[in-house]
C-alpha cells in the first residue's frame, strides 16, 4: 500500500547528517526552517563555507541528511521543490549529467551516465575487458564498482534477465556502437582531465536522492541534474517514480562549489510503498479449471 510521506513527516522522524568537509578548513552547515506551529517548512544545506576566490571547487564538499521511516518500504514516488536560498544561485549538474552512486568525489572529473536503456555496447570499436568470474552481476552499482575498479573500463553493459556484468573499453565512451540488449542497458564511465577543468571551469554542484539499503548503498532515485545549474530562488520541482531496496531511508545528497552557493529542499510530497506483512498476490492464473497451487 502506498502511505503519503511530507514535510510534516520529515520534521517529525528521526533525521540524521552525514558531512565529508573536503578542502582543509571547510565546515559544511545546515539549518532546519520551521513554521510558528512547529511544521518543517525546508531544509537548508550549505557545504561549502570557504570565502576564497576557488571556494572548494578542488575538493567538492558533500552533505547527506537521511530520514527514518517508520516502516519499511520498497518503493517512492511523489516530488519535492530544490531551490537556491544564498545570494549565488546552487547548482544541480554534477558535472552535465546524472548519477547512480552515492558518495562520489570529485564527481564532475569523474562520473557514470546512462547511456542508453535496452542497448549494449559490445560492437568493434569495444574490446570485453571484463570482470572475471560473476563479478559485479547481482546488481547495476555492484558492476559500475567493479569498473571503477579496473584501470581500463570505460563502458559498462548490464543485464537484468539473466543477470550479467559486461566490462568494455572502447574507443570512444561517450558515443560507442550499440545494438539491442533486451533488459539490458549501457553506461559510460567519463574522465574529465583537471587540467580542462580549470581552463573551463563547469557548474559542478549537484542534488541526488533516494532510498539506500541499510548498509547506505543503492536506491538512487533522483541521480541530479533535472534542476539545472544557477536554481531560481522560486525553486524547480523534482519528480521521482522509483523501486528501491527494501529499507526505511530516505536520502538527499548535496554538494556544492562556493560559499555563496545554498541549497534548499521544500514542499517535499512523496508516497512510499509499505510492505504488508502476511499479504500475498496471486502470480498467475492456470490455463484449465483445474486450480493451480
Amino acid at each position: 500500500e502506498w502511505v503519503p510521506f511530507g514535510m510534516s513527516d520529515l520534521g517529525e522522524a528521526t533525521m540524521s547528517w552525514t558531512m565529508v568537509p573536503g578542502r582543509a578548513g571547510n565546515s559544511p552547515a545546515y539549518e532546519l526552517r520551521r513554521l510558528a506551529n512547529g511544521t518543517l517548512a525546508e531544509i537548508l544545506v550549505t557545504p561549502c563555507t570557504l570565502e576564497t576566490e576557488r571556494g572548494c571547487t578542488d575538493e567538492l564538499p558533500m552533505v547527506q541528511f537521511e530520514v527514518e521511516a517508520p516502516f519499511e518500504f520498497t518503493a517512492v514516488r511523489g516530488s519535492f521543490v530544490e531551490f537556491s536560498a544564498g545570494p549565488n544561485g546552487a547548482d544541480d549538474c554534477r558535472g552535465g549529467t546524472n548519477h547512480s552512486e552515492w558518495s562520489v568525489q570529485n564527481a564532475s572529473r569523474e562520473y557514470f551516465t546512462k547511456l542508453a536503456a535496452g542497448f549494449a555496447a559490445k560492437g568493434a570499436d569495444c574490446n570485453r575487458v571484463g570482470p572475471q568470474g560473476y563479478a559485479g552481476r547481482e546488481s547495476v552499482e555492484a558492476c559500475q564498482r567493479e569498473c571503477a575498479a579496473s584501470a581500463v573500463c570505460n563502458v559498462f553493459n548490464y543485464r537484468v534477465h539473466p543477470k550479467s556484468c559486461d566490462l568494455r573499453r572502447c574507443l570512444d565512451p561517450t558515443a560507442p556502437i550499440l545494438t539491442s540488449s533486451r533488459d539490458g542497458g549501457a553506461w559510460s564511465r567519463v574522465l574529465r582531465a583537471e587540467a580542462n577543468e580549470r581552463l573551463d571551469p563547469i557548474h559542478d554542484g549537484y542534488v541526488m536522492f533516494g532510498a539506500p539499503d541499510q548498509l547506505g548503498r543503492g536506491g538512487v532515485a533522483y541521480g541530479g541534474c533535472k534542476g539545472g545549474p544557477e536554481l531560481p530562488p522560486e525553486g524547480v520541482a523534482i519528480a521521482v517514480d522509483a523501486t528501491v531496496p527494501r529499507t526505511r531511508r530516505l536520502r538527499w545528497e548535496v554538494s556544492q562549489s562556493r560559499a555563496a552557493e545554498v541549497l534548499g529542499v521544500r514542499a517535499v510530497r512523496l508516497e512510499l510503498r509499505r510492505t504488508v506483512q502476511g499479504r500475498r498476490f496471486l502470480a498467475a492464473v492456470a490455463p484449465s479449471r483445474a486450480m493451480a497451487f
